[in-house]
């Protein structure tokens, strides 16, 4: 039982950071965007 719960809590941690990692490329993506706008005045 006690190895199910950290079983769940690992996959919990790996979906949270997978979710965190891909919101951080998502906002770097953006912002190299409004960058890229920036510089070439598009």
């Amino acid at each position: 039982m006690m190895y199910e719960l950290e079983f769940v809590i690992l996959e919990e941690q790996r979906v949270i950071d997978h979710a965190s990692h891909q919101q951080r490329h998502d906002t770097n993506l953006s912002t190299e965007e409004t960058f890229f706008k920036k510089k070439y005045c598009i």
